[in-house]
């Protein structure tokens, strides 16, 4: 599947789509469906040859992200047919190249993560996340994206049910966990959705309007199922949480699970310390040229402790040194 991550027009794209192994790039590529998949992406601007402009949109604002951006230019079916290209875009690895290079935010980027982090982290939330899974077959990678998520995002708060006390009211220990949880995150493996603990700690999320963070197991050996094949076990009621949503990959590899953890947090609106670094330098740099573009003078140590000291601005008038239009005043 790697040679649709290089592809340079759609064309080529859709063809090395129809030669995957995986059902999903299958499907998509299929020539009624691509039909409809191309008047979307004209409709929307993008040149038919160019996939990387497409691959690059997608990696910087997020699956859910792009989807929200398009949405208000194309219809409905072309919508959900844009959804399903998304969907196999990151089975068959195109995003991934685009987020690895395009990690390191921009200053831009990072204010507006940074702000979203700060207010979430100071709301009467008591839990960051709520980490519903099958402990079956995904105890270990959810245990293991909890620890990972909490090394990129020193102070997250996470509700994970092994450490729940099972000999007492569960349910409204669980029910009490995803309400008094920012985002829900529902990792995705084969036979989630049989278990009746997590379909209604779904159930409560949609109930409750919490923001849903779908995420998949990659790995065959450890539940990962095929999106298409997991459509056909939900819910009729449920589907639009799978429409609306765009589940992010969970990648096992040390050199990708980092943008699986990354877009995770995008996902919920947590920033990251990098973010927030770049944010307070950013307020710093523009400070300083406020100041650099109204400073057209020389200026003494007499006059900026002038301008900002009253009390020194009478020991300069007694003393006659008093300067009462400061070079800094605006």
């Amino acid at each position: 599947q790697g040679c649709a991550a290089t592809c340079p027009s759609f064309d080529a794209l859709q063809a090395c789509l129809a030669e995957s192994p995986d059902a999903q790039c299958k499907a998509v590529a299929a020539d009624g469906a691509w039909a409809v998949i191309a008047s979307a992406l004209d409709k929307c601007g993008y040149e038919p040859g160019d996939a990387q402009d497409l691959f690059r949109d997608i990696a910087s604002a997020g699956a859910g992200g792009f989807i929200g951006r398009v949405s208000a230019t194309v219809d409905a079916a072309e919508e959900s047919s844009l959804r399903s290209l998304v969907n196999a875009l990151y089975s068959a690895g195109c995003i991934l190249p685009h987020l690895l290079l395009g990690s390191s935010p921009t200053v831009a980027q990072a204010s507006e993560r940074a702000g979203a982090s700060q207010s979430h982290f100071e709301s009467a939330d008591k839990y960051d996340v709520f980490l519903s899974h099958l402990q079956r077959n995904a105890q270990d990678a959810v245990i293991a994206l909890q620890m990972f998520l909490q090394q990129s995002r020193p102070g997250l708060r996470s509700f994970i049910d092994i450490d729940v006390d099972m000999k007492g009211d569960l349910t409204g220990t669980l029910r009490e966990g995803v309400r008094t949880s920012r985002n829900f995150v529902f990792f995705i493996t084969d036979g989630i959705l049989e278990s009746q603990w997590c379909l209604q700690e779904l159930k409560w999320a949609v109930e409750m309007e919490k923001n849903i963070v779908l995420v998949r197991e990659t790995d065959g050996r450890h539940g990962g199922i095929d999106m298409n094949e997991f459509f056909t076990q939900v819910p009729p009621e449920l589907i639009p949480v799978f429409r609306e949503n765009i589940a992010i990959p969970w990648y096992r590899e040390p050199a990708f699970r980092s943008v699986s953890v990354s877009s995770i947090l995008k996902a919920c609106e947590l920033g990251d310390p990098m973010s927030e670094d770049v944010s307070k330098l950013n307020a710093l740099m523009a400070k300083l040229q406020r100041i650099h573009r109204r400073t057209e003078v020389d200026i003494t140590c007499i006059d900026v402790i002038d301008s900002y000291s009253w009390a020194m601005k009478v020991v300069f008038f007694i003393g006659g040194f008093a300067q009462f239009k400061s070079p800094l005043a605006t």
